[in-house]
């Protein structure tokens, strides 16, 4: 097995686990390095996904998972240069994956012993250490494994308090002593140093030259020719590092074995470098289980600090997760977690927690640091006066981001600033100089900065820059509107609404807000909507759109009720009548209810006004539907579909051809459907948006199963959840899971059935969705059913049901009773099973397919 490859310009040890692209070092899971390493056994061929579950996973030939597209999803985002485009993890779809582009790396050959300087002149070699750093070997080992390469120079990059100079002092520890440089490890700090005299005044006292006539730079020439292999750690090198360059450039004539680390906030962009980017500790995600969080490397160094300083300190539940509050609070930025670990020893961490949300943490200075770093305001203070005025004012102006901001806005934030140059130059200079980050996986490409150091830079904001900056970032966001898809963009909407609500444009706070209404809606966050409207309503901007307090009165009948949020949308209808939106709004509430004559009465009055009729005859076309007039739904649909053809709106118009292959497959009409889920397929690939082809997908594996394709509808689904999973989608995943569930206990895969629907089950509980939480009661009868436990089959079958007849979940409620029926013969109740399926059979006429209609009877016969 190959140790060591190359994936294109992507170094991997697999014996190690880890490797570097661009400088930037990661490291691989057991199962990645293993994926990897099978793939290169095989590379440039096509390997089946089934083939590597049973031969990586180690799974049975007839398992199904989605495990393997997950795992090259996180793989691609290691070592392929854009990982929306991959190159060398390429997949066929239906056939298999494929590695290109990769070779091994030549093993090295063994040098000439002879030519080693005898033993008693080599340093003793040191004893094996461990790192005393937390969170950081892979960033040790890059440095150290770069330095015994071909380097001459390797740059140390990061923010101001991201532990560079730890990093550098941990690796002259390391190798102290070692043979790999036999004239030594010299350090210099280069904190106070500003020009070319200051740098080699600092050299001379670090390595102790002996001053001559000939000068200070000849004198460290040839100090360093006599000891040959020598490695300099030159600290905080960021304003003289194109000084040190030249003059190392210069020595190294004469001294050919110099090598040099550098800490530093930018690259020195010369060749024969070799950067390592230094970012924040590792926080788990804010969902993962406590131990999972707890055991994030943030967290684990301030476990560390805290137990140094008071070994008796107990870490019990809630104080495991404060610590995980305070470092999520600091984004796992070391300076901050040193200095704040003092405080959590002392007070504990769950206090602190409480008085940071009255004042803020105080992380005070520790004794023994740099003066720089002794507090976190003085690190970054020191960085600052680097910057000129121009970028200073830049880089106020978009600390007031919180979510990134990219190119195009920028131009926008940064106008009018005197002697700024072009926008796209002064992003590159504080990029460079790491006070924005830049996250490769961010497509299009977005700058952020740290929270620090935006609270350092906005008290540096004139209130004209503030309010300037604030006003173009609104206007540039409602400039977006209707032109892109906002999946995955809804965080930047909600600071630009925050940020309109602030400037008082309550017009365009109103706009923002209905541009992610329904993408917050899509992912089943309706209670972040509701807050967003609540906020808007404070500021006296809701009163003014009819409409939009419409829309929020039902999404709040979650919570009060469909019957209350009805009588508040009749009150708004009544006092702005003709208002074609709010119409819509309230057809859609009683087509909620089951009241459909109604609700098609309130939608053709909303097609008349000519208001919002795209949304009427969506909404129309809906509700014909749901009473099985299937042509009439049609034509609603198509009238829907011509508008926005006209329109040229391609999210609202690949919405609605969603909608009209879910009735074609409905109503039978299966190729139709299809080929209208493909079209919108087609759209959903043009708009790059991955939740509605997660959703178009889940429709098309719905109807695969209908039509007795399970293993096919598994295969889709899987690709749904692939795509759910990518936008960290918890509601679009749950649905897809319980359907999922529902199609493996249809195919006997009991365990995996019952792994996605407690998902799901958890998932919809949590998020407070009963209808959905009832139906998939209702698919764990049928698992518990399978398992030939029919007790607990009948106890989550007559829950199921009652929650959905709660919900007036009529659609779903036929299924609900057969599978009753099916529980109630299991136990040998034919009177229970008969009278469930005398009550489907009234609702059949109007809902339920025809396969369902089929079992129905098989169970009848069976219990006659």
């Amino acid at each position: 097995m190959a140790e060591e490859i190359w994936v294109g310009s992507t170094f991997v040890s697999l014996a190690t686990r880890s490797g570097h692209r661009d400088g930037t070092a990661f490291t691989l899971t057991s199962l990645e390095a293993k994926l990897l390493s099978h793939l290169f056994d095989n590379a440039g061929e096509l390997v089946h996904q089934k083939q590597l579950l049973v031969e990586v996973w180690g799974y049975h030939p007839n398992v199904e998972s989605r495990a393997v597209a997950s795992t090259l999803r996180r793989l691609r985002a290691k070592i392929e240069p854009d990982a929306s485009s991959p190159v060398h993890l390429v997949t066929a779809y239906g056939l298999g994956v494929a590695l290109n582009g990769a070779r091994e790396v030549e093993p090295r050959p063994v040098e000439d012993a002879a030519e080693e300087p005898p033993e008693e002149m080599l340093p003793a070699r040191p004893v094996t250490r461990e790192s005393t750093l937390v969170g950081r070997r892979d960033e040790l080992e890059l440095i150290r494994k770069s330095l015994r390469g071909p380097a001459w120079l390797v740059s140390v990059v990061g923010p101001g308090g991201i532990g560079k100079t730890a990093l550098a002092e941990e690796v002259r520890r390391l190798e102290a002593g070692g043979a790999h440089w036999p004239g030594g490890l010299w350090s210099c700090a280069l904190d106070d140093v500003a020009d070319r005299q200051g740098l080699l005044e600092a050299l001379v006292e670090a390595l102790g030259v002996q001053a001559t006539e000939r000068g200070m730079d000849a004198d460290i020439g040839s100090w360093l020719a006599r000891r040959h292999a020598v490695l300099l750690i030159l600290d905080s090198a960021d304003r003289v590092t194109d000084m040190l360059v030249d003059l190392c450039e210069r020595w190294r004539a004469r001294a050919p074995e110099l090598q040099l680390l550098v800490t530093s906030r930018e690259r020195a962009g010369v060749a024969g470098e070799v950067v390592v980017t230094v970012g924040p500790l590792a926080l788990a995600p804010a969902g993962a289980s406590l131990a999972v969080r707890s055991g994030a490397s943030a967290v684990a160094l301030l476990r560390e600090r805290v137990a140094s300083s008071d070994p008796s300190h107990v870490f019990d539940d809630d104080e495991l997760d404060a610590l995980d509050a305070i470092a999520r609070s600091l984004e796992g930025l070391p300076l901050a977690l040193e200095l704040v670990s003092h405080s959590c020893a002392v007070m504990g961490a769950t206090n602190l927690v409480a008085h940071a949300s009255d004042g803020g943490l105080d992380l005070r200075a520790r004794r023994g640091r740099q003066q720089r770093h002794r507090t976190l305001e003085g690190t970054i203070a020191w960085s600052w006066q680097m910057l000129s005025e121009p970028e200073q004012r830049a880089l106020a102006r978009l600390s007031l981001v919180r979510h990134g901001v990219e190119l195009a806005c920028a131009d926008r934030m940064l106008a009018g600033i005197d002697g700024l140059g072009p926008s796209w130059e002064v992003i590159e200079r504080l990029v460079e100089t790491s006070f924005l980050l830049r996250d490769p996986q961010l497509r299009p490409t977005r700058f952020r900065t740290f929270a620090v150091i935006r609270a350092f830079a906005s008290r540096s904001r004139s209130d004209a820059d503030t309010a300037e900056a604030r006003r173009q970032l609104v206007l540039w966001w409602c400039s977006r509107l209707g032109k892109q898809d906002l999946t995955g963009r809804q965080q930047e909407v909600v600071e630009a609404f925050e940020n309109a609500l602030e400037a008082g444009m309550l017009a365009e706070a109103r706009a923002l807000l209905k541009g992610v209404w329904r993408t917050f809606l899509a992912r089943g966050n309706r209670f972040r909507v509701v807050a967003l409207a609540n906020a808007l309503h404070e500021k006296g901007g809701l009163v003014q759109d009819p409409v939009l307090a419409a829309r929020t009165a039902a999404i709040r009948g979650n919570e009060v009720g469909l019957v209350a949020a009805h009588e508040e949308i009749m009150a708004i209808a009544e006092a702005h009548p003709g208002s074609g939106g709010v119409l819509v709004t309230l057809g859609s509430v009683r087509q909620s209810m089951g009241l459909h004559v109604e609700a098609e009465e309130a939608l053709r009055a909303a097609i008349a006004t000519g208001e919002d009729t795209v949304a009427a005859w969506r909404e129309l076309g809906a509700c014909l539907a749901s009473t099985g007039r299937f042509d009439e739904a049609r034509e609603a649909y198509a009238r829907a579909l011509e508008q926005l053809r006209a329109l040229e709106h391609r999210p609202a118009r690949a919405d609605t051809l969603l909608a009209l292959g879910a009735l074609l497959l409905a109503s039978g009409r299966i190729d139709e459907g299809r080929r209208c889920l493909r079209e919108a397929d087609g759209l959903a690939v043009s708009l790059g948006n991955k939740v509605l082809r997660a959703h178009i997908l889940n429709n098309l594996a719905v109807v695969e199963a209908e039509q007795g394709g399970i293993r096919e509808a598994i295969q889709l689904a899987a690709q749904a959840m692939s795509l759910r999973e990518e936008y960290g989608d918890v509601f679009g995943q749950a649905v897809i899971e319980a359907n999922l569930g529902e199609w493996l206990v249809e195919d006997g895969l009991l365990v995996e059935a019952g792994e996605h629907l407690d998902h799901a089950a958890g998932a919809f509980n949590r998020l407070g969705f009963a209808r959905e939480s009832a139906y998939t009661e209702i698919v764990l009868a049928r698992l518990a059913l399978a398992k030939e436990r029919p007790e607990v089959a009948r106890l989550r079958a007559v829950s199921g049901t009652a929650g959905l007849r709660q919900c007036d979940a009529l659609p779903l409620l036929p299924y609900a009773l057969v599978v009753l029926a099916e529980v109630y013969a299991a136990l040998e109740q034919p009177d229970d099973a008969r009278a469930a399926l005398d009550e489907a059979d009234s609702l059949f006429p109007t809902y339920g397919s025809p396969q369902l209609q089929e079992r129905a009877r098989a169970i009848r016969a069976s219990v006659a």
